[in-house]
């Protein structure tokens, strides 16, 4: 599996076959919201990657908030007959969050559905609290399912995302984001995004990094956080050989 991943960005043509017995490939659909799906016209291949999006982080005047859970990733390898399909629908990041509103927002799961009826699912982190850090999101359907990192709390680090992103820093009184599932043990362009870090200095929290980071806690109540890292669905269409 490793290797047919790494021939993927080896510059195919999908409109002359292959060189060197590398698999020709037809397709890439690469999508950071919204939903749509895919029909085989003829027989192939689809490696499909799915990222759940990121939770944000709390904002509050309270010491120790917690930071926004990271998206979980899974990978399946998918085998089309000319007629099946795959649907997908990228899941929605956590919301950012006013100055001093309190707990943060979960993000909703990315999902793709198989000809067979059957799902991968990459839930979305949950919402830093005032009490915890945001869960990292649980894959399931998978041949490969990588939970996200969780929010820090009290005053921590995010967890690092399982073969993912890292988590955010925490500062003073704020913690980080927790990074999203990932990829490391395949091309770069896999990797789940990094948690942002928690802020107390006055600075607005950034969003958490693409794909499925989580933003951090923010303590001062006065700048609010910004959201979670979206969600992200790439399928790589093969030919069959």
């Amino acid at each position: 599996m490793r290797g047919m991943v790494r021939r993927i960005g080896s510059g195919l043509s999908a409109k002359r076959p292959a060189a060197n017995g590398a698999l020709e490939m037809l397709k890439l659909i690469d999508a950071s919201s919204g939903s749509g799906n895919f029909t085989a016209q003829r027989a192939c291949v689809a490696l499909v990657y799915a990222f759940g999006p990121g939770g944000s982080g709390a904002s509050s005047m309270v010491p120790g908030i917690g930071g926004g859970g990271g998206g979980a990733a899974a990978f399946k390898c998918v085998k089309l007959s000319p007629g099946q399909s795959l649907a997908y629908s990228v899941g929605v990041p956590g919301a950012a969050v006013l100055p001093g509103s309190g707990d943060g927002k979960a993000g909703t799961a990315t999902s793709v559905r198989l000809p067979s009826g059957g799902l991968i699912v990459a839930g979305g982190g949950g919402g830093g609290t005032l009490s915890a850090g945001g869960a990292g999101g649980i894959a399931t359907g998978g041949d490969l399912n990588r939970a996200g990192g969780g929010g820090g709390f009290p005053t921590a680090p995010g967890a690092n995302g399982q073969m993912g992103g890292t988590g955010g820093l925490a500062t003073y009184s704020a913690s980080g984001g927790g990074g999203a599932g990932g990829f490391l043990d395949q091309p770069a362009m896999f990797t789940g995004g990094a948690g942002s870090a928690g802020r107390t200095d006055g600075s607005s929290v950034l969003a958490g990094g693409f794909p499925g980071g989580g933003s951090g806690g923010e303590s001062t109540g006065e700048v609010g956080v910004a959201a979670g890292g979206n969600g992200r669905v790439l399928i790589f269409v093969l030919r069959a050989r």
